[in-house]
C-alpha cells in the first residue's frame, strides 16, 4: 500500500461529464502529494471519498491503472446547477467537505443527425439548444486510414456553428485513401468551475462539464 501525507498537504483534482445519453454525471477524483505533480495518493481502507447530488450520497471506488491511482463513481443526474459535493473522510475522524461545483447548463445537439451520410465539401450545420452566450469548446477528430487529427476550438455558444468539411485541416491528402471514408467526430463541452475545500493546501481545481459528440461518416 502507499503511505498518505498529512491531509493539508493534498493537493485536490476532480473533473465530472455528463451524458446525453445516459443521462448519469460521471465523478473522477484524484489526490496527489504537495502538488499536482506529486505522486498519486492510496487511501486507506478507513478512509473514503463521498460525492454527493440532489440528495444522493455515492462512494467513490478506487480505479488504478498503469497511469495513475483515481476514485470514480457516477449520479444519474446531469440537471442544470445540480450542486456536487465532494467529502474526504479521513482515518483520524476528520472530513474535509467544503469542496463544491455545479453543473453548467444543460443542452442537447439538436442537428446534424448522427451518423448522417456526409461528403468531404458539405457543410455540417452543428446545431445546439438552449444557447446561453460564452464561450463552448468544441473539439473536431478526423480520422481516416493512415491519418488522424483533432483540432481544439472555442466557439461561441449561440446555436449553431458550421463546419466546413473540405476545409478540415489534412483533408485534402492525396495520400489519405479516398475508397475507405473517414470518420468525422465532434465534441462540445460546457465547464463551470468551482471551489476547492481550503483544507487541501497544496491546491488542486474542481470542474464540471456538460459534454455532448456526434459521429458522421465522412467519403469522398
Amino acid at each position: 500500500s502507499t503511505a498518505t501525507p498529512t491531509p493539508d498537504n493534498y493537493t485536490y483534482t476532480e473533473s465530472s461529464a455528463a451524458s446525453d445519453v445516459y443521462k448519469r454525471q460521471g465523478i473522477n477524483v484524484e489526490l496527489n502529494e504537495g502538488a499536482s505533480s506529486g505522486n498519486d495518493v492510496r487511501l486507506s481502507s478507513n478512509e473514503r471519498l463521498e460525492v454527493s447530488a440532489n440528495g444522493i450520497i455515492v462512494v467513490l471506488d478506487e480505479d488504478e491503472d498503469f497511469l495513475d491511482i483515481d476514485y470514480e463513481g457516477s449520479v444519474p443526474t446531469d440537471a442544470s446547477d445540480t450542486l456536487f459535493s465532494l467529502s474526504l473522510f479521513r482515518a483520524d475522524g476528520s472530513v474535509n467537505s467544503r469542496t463544491r461545483v455545479n453543473l453548467p447548463d444543460y443542452f442537447t445537439i439538436t442537428s446534424p443527425a448522427g451518423n448522417q451520410a456526409t461528403m468531404v465539401g458539405d457543410i455540417v450545420n452543428v446545431q445546439w439548444s438552449p444557447a446561453i452566450g460564452g464561450v463552448f469548446a468544441m473539439s473536431i477528430m478526423t480520422q481516416c486510414s493512415g491519418f488522424t487529427r483533432v483540432d481544439f476550438l472555442d466557439v461561441p455558444d449561440n446555436g449553431s456553428y458550421a463546419i466546413n468539411t473540405a476545409a478540415l485541416p489534412g483533408i485534402q491528402d492525396p495520400a489519405i485513401p479516398r475508397e475507405n471514408g473517414c470518420t468525422l467526430t465532434v465534441d462540445l463541452t460546457r465547464e463551470r468551475a468551482g471551489t476547492i475545500d481550503p483544507a487541501f493546501r497544496g491546491g488542486g481545481f474542481v470542474t464540471a462539464v456538460q459534454e455532448r459528440t456526434f459521429q458522421l461518416p465522412l467519403s469522398y
